[in-house]
């Protein structure tokens, strides 16, 4: 009976040593998530920036192109319409 318990304790120790480790691992864990938890919000507040500002150049770009039309539009239909004269022969040039 003795030696059973002394097994026992030795069992016991052991795994209050393996415990022990566990929990050593796991605050390592934690910590390691919480590292990778704050990188990824810094990455995702960087994308949300970039598409933020991709939208935005993306808008004004398209407000310049949309400029441009109604200015060609405007050039077009303020220009008098005379025909071109077209070349009958080589030498000829329009005029």
């Amino acid at each position: 009976m003795h030696d059973k318990l002394t097994d026992n304790q030795k069992h016991a120790q052991e795994l209050e040593k393996r415990v022990s480790e566990l929990a050593d691992e796991n605050k390592a864990m934690v910590a390691e998530i919480a590292r990778l938890s704050s990188r990824n919000q810094f990455k995702q507040d960087e994308i949300d920036r970039l598409t933020a500002e991709i939208g935005n150049k993306g808008q004004k770009h398209q407000a310049e192109i949309q400029s441009q039309l109604d200015k060609l539009d405007k050039h077009r239909h303020s220009s008098p319409k005379s025909p071109q004269k077209t070349p009958h022969s080589k030498g000829e040039m329009i005029r």
